[in-house]
C-alpha cells in the first residue's frame, strides 16, 4: 500500500530545470556533449512555450479576457504542450508515503544490486 505524489510538468513552469546526469554518461567523458543537448532542449522548451502562451494571450484577448486573465490561462496551457519536449531527464520532486510492510518489500526490490542505477541512488546516496 502506497501513495505517491510527484511534481507535475503539467502545471509547474520549467524554464529553469534541473537535470540529471547518468553515471555512464560521466563514465564515458561525454557529459559535455550531454549538456549541450540538454541545453537545446531547454531552449526549445523556453521558445515553444513563449510562442505558444503568446499566441493563446491573444486569442483570450480576443475573446473577451482581460490581459491578466487571458495571460494566465495561456501559460497553464502552453506549460502543457511545451512540456512534450522535456528530457527524461529532468529532475522533479516525489512523495512517498507508504506502510511499514510495503516499505520493507519496497526496500528489497529497490536496493538489490540488479536495481536501476537511479533508485539506488535515490534510496541509498553515495
Amino acid at each position: 500500500i502506497a501513495s505517491y505524489s510527484q511534481q507535475s510538468q503539467r502545471y509547474v513552469k520549467m524554464d529553469d530545470f534541473n537535470y540529471i546526469v547518468p553515471p555512464a554518461v560521466k563514465e564515458a567523458g561525454i557529459e559535455t556533449e550531454y549538456d549541450a543537448i540538454i541545453a537545446k532542449i531547454a531552449d526549445s522548451y523556453n521558445l515553444l512555450q513563449k510562442a505558444l502562451s503568446d499566441k493563446l494571450t491573444k486569442k483570450f484577448m480576443s475573446e473577451g479576457l482581460e490581459e491578466k486573465k487571458a495571460r494566465s490561462k495561456a501559460d497553464k496551457l502552453a506549460n502543457e504542450d511545451a512540456r512534450f519536449v522535456l528530457p527524461n531527464a529532468c529532475e522533479t520532486k516525489i512523495v512517498v508515503t507508504m506502510n511499514a510492510r510495503s516499505l520493507y518489500n519496497f526496500f528489497a526490490h529497490r536496493c538489490c544490486n540488479r536495481a536501476q542505477w537511479e533508485i539506488r541512488d535515490a534510496l541509498i546516496p553515495q
